[in-house]
């Protein structure tokens, strides 16, 4: 494809009860600088009760849509909001984001230029990285070595042909979260290819405050880690089924090792003996992470959330496992 020619990129916005930060979300979209492509914008709302349909309704250049559906989640809401998208390139926001005024440009001469490349994401920084202690560590995650990438979030550019390439399926529905690695994953294992440009993107509110905020988000990432980890076990590249077991296997480690050490001198001995365990491994990590987490006290800060983090993880992933409500059917 000619960079050059004008095409048409759809952005479709995803939001629930994001009043506070939509509004400058989706003036982001429209701030966008581009040279070579026209934009038009749609709001695919998942059932706010506040007023984020009513903000995104008061931009006249937005489509806002409801997303009418008793369980929504965001693949549902991008699989909605790309099934009305006009564009041959979807760009994905979340509505607690703001996108880069020269992000869009960049990234659709990028793909233009590389036809392999399904989609495209660049830097996603956190807008409050000093609110509070989450927020603090939860911005290291959003880390990703520039090139060729394993899967993306959910703020990217996609060609629409790729997000229909698996016949017609788009995100899995069936996934409450965890929808764009395995999209992503069924791409690369059809030739395509995922690309992260070091480049900003797009500023992140994650609007979190609360230590059960931070407790339930990991949980939810645990039951992702069971779902798609257990859909590919079987194949060749094994996505998250190796972080899977390891989820599992190193809290019970920890137990175990303050267990004996308990038993065999006192409590406060194997409290002491785990707390240096601890301290170890996040001595490592931080040392692994020094060239981008310079301050060492961040680092181990950052290491002890992703040890913790296993704890509320491999609780999601039980939980996972154990509701017969939503027990994964696996795919032949």
């Amino acid at each position: 494809m000619n960079p050059n020619s004008r095409s048409l990129i759809s952005v479709v916005v995803i939001g629930l009860n994001e009043e506070r930060l939509l509004r400058d979300s989706l003036e982001s979209v429209l701030n966008l600088r581009t040279k070579n492509c026209e934009i038009e914008i749609i709001y695919v709302d998942s059932g706010s009760i506040d007023h984020s349909f009513e903000i995104a309704e008061s931009f006249s250049q937005v489509t806002a849509l409801k997303l009418n559906n008793p369980n929504p989640s965001a693949a549902k809401a991008r699989n909605f909001g790309a099934s009305k998208a006009k564009g041959d390139f979807i760009q994905f926001v979340d509505g607690d984001s703001i996108l880069h005024e020269d992000w869009l440009q960049t990234a659709y001469d990028f793909l233009c230029n590389h036809c392999k490349v399904a989609c495209v994401f660049g830097e996603l920084t956190e807008s409050r990285p000093e609110a509070n202690i989450y927020t603090k560590v939860c911005k290291f995650d959003w880390y990703v070595p520039p090139g060729e990438a394993r899967y993306c979030g959910g703020n990217a550019l996609w060609r629409k042909s790729s997000l229909v390439a698996e016949g017609g399926e788009g995100f899995d529905e069936v996934l409450s979260a965890g929808e764009e690695p395995d999209l992503c994953y069924r791409i690369r294992q059809n030739g395509g290819k995922i690309f992260f440009l070091n480049i900003p993107m797009a500023n992140h509110d994650l609007e979190m405050n609360t230590f059960f905020q931070y407790w339930s988000r990991a949980v939810t990432n645990g039951e992702a880690y069971a779902a798609v980890g257990l859909r590919y076990r079987h194949n060749k590249e094994k996505l998250w089924f190796k972080e899977m077991i390891r989820n599992f296997i190193e809290p019970l480690l920890w137990l175990s090792f303050f267990v004996l050490v308990s038993y065999f001198s006192s409590i406060i001995f194997g409290f002491l003996a785990i707390g240096l365990v601890l301290f170890l491994r996040s001595f490592k990590i931080a040392s692994n992470n020094r060239e981008r987490i310079p301050k060492l006290k961040d680092g181990l800060l950052y290491g002890f959330h992703l040890l913790f983090m296993r704890i509320p993880t491999s609780w999601g992933q039980l939980k996972y496992l154990f509701n017969k409500n939503v027990l994964f059917v696996f795919r032949s």
